[in-house]
């Protein structure tokens, strides 16, 4: 009787590591991601040293990569870190791209409201936690850099007319923090590889200068 229990026991206590191991790997010490996420994000300058940027706000879309990696000793089950190196550039064009033999004012009435992100890049800890072995949560907290240009047109003759165009550089270091929730394919395909479908948001820069925060959706894959 005793040693009936025992099994009975044993088998329900196992029934949720099992069901763990089909959706997130059957290894828990799966050791290196590889993500590719696509962020469209607000940017938006208070005072700064380029007048044409300060009080603006733009928009920016980038492509993200990220590659991590997962050590052996987790927080407990169903929890555990990765380290990732992010890297990233812009998809939105942010350069002036109206006629310049058009009256200043004109010109800059039609300047667009993008601005090109040309490089992010940074390094995180990211907790994650597997709820009700059916999702995972991620919260990625990090320090990045991110540059930025964009095209104004300007005046060099004094025609009064957009004779050339001027570009504004800038780029900036912050603390960096986000959340994601991620679904693995294994839900709606059993036999899937071990990728995960993500979504979620994140503040990529904060500071009295500017302010950069948006969405983000992609991929991510556990190998």
């Amino acid at each position: 009787m005793k040693k009936t229990a025992v099994v009975i026991i044993a088998c329900a206590c196992s029934a949720p590591t099992v069901a763990m191991a089909g959706l997130f790997g059957e290894d828990r010490s799966v050791k290196y991601t590889v993500a590719a996420d696509y962020a469209n994000t607000n940017v938006s300058f208070s005072e700064t040293d380029s007048a044409a940027l300060s009080n603006e706000d733009f928009k920016s879309d980038f492509v993200n990569v990220k590659l991590g990696v997962r050590p052996e000793n987790f927080v407990g089950r169903g929890s555990f870190l990765t380290f990732e190196a992010h890297i990233g550039a812009g998809v939105r064009d942010g350069d002036y791209s109206g006629e310049l033999d058009v009256p200043l004012e004109e010109a800059n009435a039609q300047v667009s409201n993008d601005i090109e992100t040309d490089l992010y890049y940074g390094l995180f800890v990211v907790p994650h936690a597997v709820v009700f072995d059916m999702f995972e949560l991620s919260f990625p907290v990090g320090y990045a850099r991110t540059e930025y240009s964009k095209g104004f047109p300007a005046d060099t003759t004094d025609d009064g007319n957009a004779d050339s165009v001027r570009t504004v550089d800038s780029s900036y270091d912050s603390i960096t923090f986000g959340g994601n929730i991620m679904l693995p394919l294994r839900l709606l395909m059993p036999n899937a590889p071990d990728i995960r479908l993500s979504l979620g948001g994140q503040v990529y820069h904060q500071s009295s200068e500017l302010r950069t925060y948006g969405y983000n959706a992609g991929l991510r894959w556990d190998f």
